[in-house]
């Protein structure tokens, strides 16, 4: 069975020993906090990527979360100013 959402990554991480997940970042970040603090909470290191990692406020609410272990992003010059 195919999944594809970043709850079940963090159940099929958690159960098979993973380090971590990779989330895309395509909807807001209070849309899939929950999952994120279920990751974190069960032990899991979490990066995200994709377009919206790029805008100053959505890396910076990542940022300022604290939950967010690595942020990829392609504007070298955000992570840098944010930084």
């Amino acid at each position: 069975v195919r999944r594809n959402s970043l709850e079940s990554a963090v159940w099929w991480c958690s159960i098979n020993k993973f380090d971590g997940v990779v989330a895309e970042v395509e909807k807001s970040i209070p849309q899939i906090s929950s999952c994120i603090e279920k990751a974190v909470a069960s032990g899991l290191l979490v990066f995200t990527y994709g377009k919206r990692n790029s805008e100053d406020d959505v890396f910076n609410l990542q940022k300022e979360s604290g939950k967010i272990h690595g942020i990829i992003c392609d504007r070298y010059s955000v992570a840098r100013k944010n930084n």
